[in-house]
């Protein structure tokens, strides 16, 4: 009986603890000093919902425009979130750095490649969506808070 009611109560401790880390979410932003020194460039473009479409490059920002993005972009938080991140799709930040990398940035998904394109890290994220799309939309329409319309490319 002892045995029974130390394992029901290692059983418990150990779900805890899984169950907890399952509710902790890294946080993270990106930071001024180091973007504004290894950024090269910064395009806002459009993701398709179709495979096979060319994603469009709706603005690519002027170094004066990167360092004002940047500077704003550095205050969004950021969350990981539960899941893997599916393909991205609708309007996205793409952002160019020195050493050949880029990453993008989606309503809810992060990709980065190398200068290879080979994938190198990808993230399901949160943030508040209204703060980024009142940065980006700056520079050109940018509607990441409003839910995308599928049929609208059909």
């Amino acid at each position: 009986m002892k045995k029974i009611i130390i394992a029901i109560i290692s059983l418990c401790v150990v779900s805890v603890v899984f169950s907890s880390c399952f509710f902790i979410r890294h946080t993270y932003r990106y930071e001024y000093d180091k973007m504004s020194e290894s950024v090269s460039k910064i395009e806002m473009v459009y993701f398709p919902y179709l495979n096979g479409q060319e994603i469009k490059v709706l603005r690519e920002l002027t170094p004066e425009e990167m360092d004002e993005f940047l500077l704003a972009f550095s205050s969004i938080k950021f969350r990981l979130a539960v899941g893997k991140p599916d393909a991205i799709t609708g309007y996205t930040i793409k952002i160019y750095y020195e050493n050949g990398d880029y990453e993008f940035i989606s309503r809810s998904k992060n990709y980065k490649y190398d200068e290879n394109d080979v994938k190198i890290a990808s993230r399901h994220i949160t943030y508040k969506r209204k703060e980024l799309e009142k940065i980006a939309s700056r520079y050109v329409y940018f509607p990441l808070s409003e839910k995308p319309d599928y049929r609208e490319e059909m």
